[in-house]
């Protein structure tokens, strides 16, 4: 009975819904305060029966709401203009962003600990130095991309679905970045290598590998060369890596370092 209902009530134009109903009833407000070549008695009278219509009637009038919107606007104006207002805010929330570049979990939680406990009087805030801003800068565009590889990884044929070049462009910020990446990526670079055919991109994700220095990318790696049904080529210069990964003192677990030496050794 429900979908004869939704059958009749949509033959006749009823729209029901009560989010539907609502932007329309806004994308037609915002139409008539925008259009001028409307007679304005026709604008008027249609304007009238929104009012009529709206949702909320409590709702100005147009007019009103114009008033509103530029006195918002100019609120918004000057408290970006005013160096305790969005300036001020801009520099906390900043410095509220380094505490992960500075601290590890234990401390981190701590923080948090601490600022529970004050009922959140107390936020740890890192001091802003050129270091600390430069390695938040990277961080973004690291986690930038990390995002746009990891939607690129869902994909069974990145060059298919997507611009090959920009996912190379992200994984050779990866490969050049790679002592600041994390495990996700490393795990994303390993999905991708796998998906894809492209020979730049998948280069491009072994360097990423090697250079992500932490346990997981160095098992993708390993897992990489332990499989027997990928190409020679690409299981040796996984080799390669883990090689020189394991020369560098990188990041590795003691398992995974123990089979590396034994199956690829350190020369």
């Amino acid at each position: 009975s429900r979908t004869i209902y939704d059958f009749v009530t949509g033959k006749r134009g009823m729209d029901l819904n009560q989010p539907s109903r609502l932007r329309s009833y806004s994308q037609l407000k915002l139409l008539l305060s925008l259009n001028a070549s409307l007679n304005p008695q026709l604008r008027e009278q249609i304007a009238g029966g929104l009012e009529r219509v709206s949702l909320n009637p409590l709702e100005n009038d147009l007019r009103v709401e114009a008033q509103v919107a530029r006195d918002q606007y100019a609120a918004l104006v000057d408290y970006a203009r005013r160096p305790a207002g969005l300036p001020a805010r801009l520099d906390r929330d900043r410095r509220a962003e380094m505490v992960p570049l500075k601290h590890g979990s234990t401390e981190k939680a701590l923080l948090r600990l601490a600022n529970v406990m004050t009922f959140g009087l107390y936020t740890h805030r890192e001091k802003a130095t050129p270091e600390t801003t430069a390695r938040m800068e990277l961080q973004r565009r690291l986690d930038y991309h990390e995002r746009f590889l990891r939607e690129v990884a869902r994909s069974p044929r990145p060059e298919v679905d997507w611009n090959i070049e920009e996912v190379r462009r992200s994984l050779r910020l990866i490969s050049e970045n790679g002592a600041a990446a994390s495990g996700r990526t490393a795990g994303i670079a390993a999905r991708i290598f796998a998906r894809t055919e492209d020979t730049e991109t998948r280069e491009l994700c072994l360097s990423s590998l090697y250079r992500i220095n932490n346990e997981r990318a160095k098992k993708e790696l390993l897992s990489i060369y332990n499989n027997q049904q990928i190409e020679a080529r690409w299981r040796t210069v996984s080799a390669q890596y883990l090689r020189m990964a394991i020369r560098e003192n990188q990041t590795i677990a003691p398992a995974d370092a123990k089979t590396i030496l034994s199956l690829v050794g350190h020369k």
